[in-house]
């Protein structure tokens, strides 16, 4: 059973976000101010306020992240794993183990380094670097909710159904 969710786009600038309705004569309207409580070292690695965005919606829904390149993908979910609450490491732990196992066992024993350090978190990348086996699970995983936030390319958005809040 699949529900549809409506998917509304908002533009962001600096820590205002606007939504987007094209039907309007004026088609951006103040949505919000997002309200960032960032240390300056989090600041500097975070300027985009990605990690505010992402845990308004995470880890009891979903949210897809687009990134331009392969390696901003890995990048960008190792960033907001180290800044995310060790409360993040609870939820779905025992999922997110046999997730972990299933990664190891279709690797031959090896697995990425960045999705060890990030499964843990519920995040996981998504790009055409997985093998199929790897994108199966990962897509599977996502899809049940044991993951929460999946860092991904285009590609992803061009052949797949998956459940997104934000």
């Amino acid at each position: 059973m699949h529900i549809q969710v409506q998917l509304k786009e908002y533009v962001k600038l600096q820590d205002v976000l606007y939504e987007i309705d094209p039907k309007e004569e004026e088609c951006f309207r103040l949505s919000r101010h997002l309200k960032v409580e960032y240390s300056s070292n989090m600041q500097k690695m975070d300027p985009d306020h990605l990690i505010a965005l992402v845990t308004e919606v995470i880890p009891v829904n979903s949210c897809l992240l687009f990134c331009p390149t392969k390696k901003n993908c890995e990048n960008v979910a190792e960033m907001i794993c180290k800044y995310l609450k060790k409360v993040f490491l609870q939820h779905r732990e025992k999922e997110k183990v046999n997730l972990l196992n299933e990664l190891k066992s279709v690797g031959n024993g090896t697995m990425c380094p960045v999705l060890k350090r990030t499964v843990p978190y519920g995040v996981a990348y998504h790009h055409s670097g997985l093998t199929s086996d790897e994108r199966k699970l990962i897509e599977e995983a996502y899809s049940a909710g044991t993951l929460c936030l999946l860092t991904c390319t285009s590609t992803l958005a061009a052949g797949i159904n998956l459940p997104a809040r934000r």
